[in-house]
């Protein structure tokens, strides 16, 4: 499964922005024998880290629910470790497993017709009006992180860090660099960070070839290749800036070039009767004219057959990040912005807030608001009409569509005195798709991208203890 965004993995930069999903990664539940300390001891007796007298561990365990009603299901336990071992000596573990089931949107719309759709993933039926999924949609991840900071001068901490992750078809590993500059009598910080990560594709039936023919009513198969690669890259450049006693503000820009294999190999884009087209016209995935009988009956917009989906071997995105937190006698403010643009086409704006009110001495309730909206890419296609010139990059992947989507929820804990605390936390997460330009006949008079709503369950636990 490559659905999720893959340079989630870099998780000590994107965690500097707190953009999407802040608690996407949570820290969960481990099995009882688990224990990343092994890991500690080695890099002690290889003198990466020096013993410290009382060194105190951070345990961070958390799990997270996610639902889409008639579609994807997620359980992702995460558990993470953070060890002070004094003089501003940190060392964060984490690892993470997620498991998905149920059906994902394989890119082709609902026609006026019943479809039947083959493609490397399986084949889907779906009735009149009903929006194609592949059924066949699970996956187990694996990720892992480990990143260590020290001081390299009284104003000066650096820190290293490396990532991997591992599923059925995906692999991914990845270096990080961080360095913070302290000044102004340490109420200014200056903060660089790098990264990179590696990655290698390898679907089980192999790799379409883009844009070729990907199922339908006839049965032609598609040259493959066994795997593909990418290359991703990061740069972040932030300032966090002491406002008063009560106010803190940041402000943090971003540069990721992706380089490589960026096209889902499990995604299609339909292709769909356009009246006025040539009979004897060239067909995008067939690579041949269609016999004249075959189209005999169609209107317009019904669909004629699918392709695989291409996009573009390299994106360039820019961020604009920026957050404000300010104290109120027990209660604390977070609000954040954050702009994107990349050379795909896609602008996307977020504003995030939440409130967290002090009940008691120990308990909090914290309400969340999330507001998202972006862009549609350039090569984003509802379909493609039967005839017309073959593109250069075609996608009907609707996360690459024009679409906001609003998050609400509601966070309730309780943190004690010796550092311990426990929260839960529910959400309910909203998409919205306008009618996408590009609709041909009978597409006009149907819902081409239906509406989501996704629910969010999480709950987390820190534990402290000193050894």
């Amino acid at each position: 499964m490559i659905a999720r965004p893959h340079g989630s993995i870099r998780v000590p930069l994107r965690a500097a922005c707190r953009t999407l999903f802040p608690e996407r990664y949570p820290p969960p539940q481990p099995s009882a024998k688990f224990s990343l300390k092994p890991l500690v001891w080695v890099a002690m007796a290889v003198g990466l880290i020096r013993p410290a007298a009382a060194v105190e561990w951070q345990k961070d365990i958390a799990v997270l629910f996610y639902d889409e009603p008639g579609r994807v299901r997620a359980v992702e336990p995460v558990y993470g470790l953070k060890g002070d071992f004094g003089d501003d000596r940190w060392l964060n573990l984490k690892i993470a497993l997620d498991s998905l089931t149920g059906a994902s949107p394989n890119g082709i719309p609902p026609a006026a017709r019943p479809q039947t759709i083959s493609s490397a993933s399986g084949s889907t039926q779906a009735a009149a009006h009903e929006l194609p999924v592949d059924t066949n949609f699970k996956d187990t991840r694996i990720a892992f992180n480990a990143h260590w900071q020290q001081p390299v001068n009284e104003n000066t901490i650096a820190g290293v860090g490396i990532t991997f992750s591992t599923e059925y078809d995906y692999r991914s590993t990845g270096l990080n660099l961080t360095i913070d500059r302290a000044f102004n009598k340490n109420n200014t910080t200056l903060s660089l960070g790098v990264a990179t990560s590696y990655d290698t594709i390898f679907p089980h039936a192999g790799i379409p070839r883009p844009l070729t023919y990907g199922g339908g009513t006839f049965s032609q198969p598609s040259p493959t290749d066994p795997n593909e690669r990418k290359v991703v890259s990061d740069l972040l450049l932030s300032l966090s800036q002491v406002i008063s006693a009560n106010i803190l503000w940041a402000i943090t820009y971003g540069v990721t070039r992706a380089n490589g294999y960026l096209t889902d190999p499990y995604k299609l884009v339909g292709v769909f009767y356009s009246t006025g087209q040539p009979e004897g016209g060239a067909n995008a995935c067939i690579g041949q004219p269609l016999p004249s009988s075959f189209l005999q009956g169609k209107a317009a917009g019904d669909p004629v057959v699918y392709c695989y989906e291409k996009r573009p071997s390299d994106r360039l995105q820019q961020s604009i990040y920026t957050g404000w937190k300010q104290y109120f006698t027990g209660d604390v403010w977070d609000i954040a912005y954050r702009y994107t643009h990349n050379d795909w086409g896609m602008d996307t704006h977020m504003i995030d807030t939440r409130y967290a009110w002090r009940l008691s001495r120990n308990w909090f309730v914290r309400p969340h608001l999330r507001y998202y909206q972006q862009s549609a890419a350039h090569f984003y296609r509802i379909g493609l009409a039967y005839g017309d010139p073959i593109p250069h990059d075609a996608s009907g992947d609707n996360r690459l569509a024009k679409m906001t989507a609003v998050t609400t929820g509601l966070e309730i804990g309780q943190r004690e005195a010796s550092g311990r605390q426990w929260h839960i936390a529910l959400e309910i997460y909203r998409q919205n798709w306008p009618h996408p330009p590009g609709a041909i006949g009978v597409q006009n008079n149907i819902d081409l991208i239906p509406d989501l709503q996704s629910l969010m369950l999480r709950f987390g636990m820190t534990l402290v203890d000193k050894h």
